[in-house]
């Protein structure tokens, strides 16, 4: 159980990042830091990753009037990592296209057909993650990895312990990577 608190400065990078912070309207020091509480108080509480999210996207509803499980997953995941699973929009659309069926606002569902086609996929994810090595990086993310790093990153021996995630467009194309071998894109945003 973590008790170091986020401060104001890194949830609006986190939110910002993530591309969530216009459900924050107004995100001042005050709102941000009642963001890092609500965070906390979720994050250190009892239950299951699904109720955690469930709950900090209900208080998210009750302080800015809207149910985001997006951002509270998110959030979630920069916090703790594995056994989040990120919830987004594109990942919903994807799901969809493959033709399953959950309710949209229910995030246990979510994670339980998420996983189930992740899995489905593995070795056409790892090969994907693998020609990534390949592409030019100068206009990605990769851009400021070396050529090593960005292997140790996509290199998978096909045990991936958790679902640490970035998202590249739909479900076929989201690369995972093993949580401990990720410290070059995930060191410089973390809550």
């Amino acid at each position: 159980m973590r008790e170091d608190r986020p401060s104001a400065n890194q949830v609006r990078r986190a939110l910002k990042h993530f591309r969530v912070a216009r459900t924050f309207k107004g995100l001042s020091d005050a709102i941000a830091e009642q963001i890092s509480k609500y965070l906390i108080e979720t994050s250190n509480g009892e239950g299951t990753c699904s109720d955690k999210v469930t709950s900090l996207a209900q208080c998210f509803k009750e302080r800015f009037g809207q149910f985001n499980l997006s951002a509270a997953s998110k959030l979630l995941w920069l916090r703790n990592r594995s056994p989040y699973v990120i919830y987004d929009a594109r990942a919903v659309t994807a799901l969809f296209r493959l033709k399953n069926k959950f309710n949209k606002s229910d995030y246990s569902s979510y994670c339980t057909v998420w996983k189930k086609e992740y899995e489905k996929r593995f070795d056409e994810i790892s090969l994907a993650a693998h020609g990534l090595v390949d592409l030019p990086k100068r206009y990605t993310a990769a851009y400021y990895l070396t050529a090593d790093q960005l292997t140790e990153i996509v290199d998978s021996d096909g045990s991936l312990r958790e679902f640490s995630t970035s998202t590249c467009g739909n479900l076929g194309t989201k690369i995972k990577h093993r949580a401990h071998s990720s410290p070059y894109i995930t060191r410089r945003l973390e809550l």
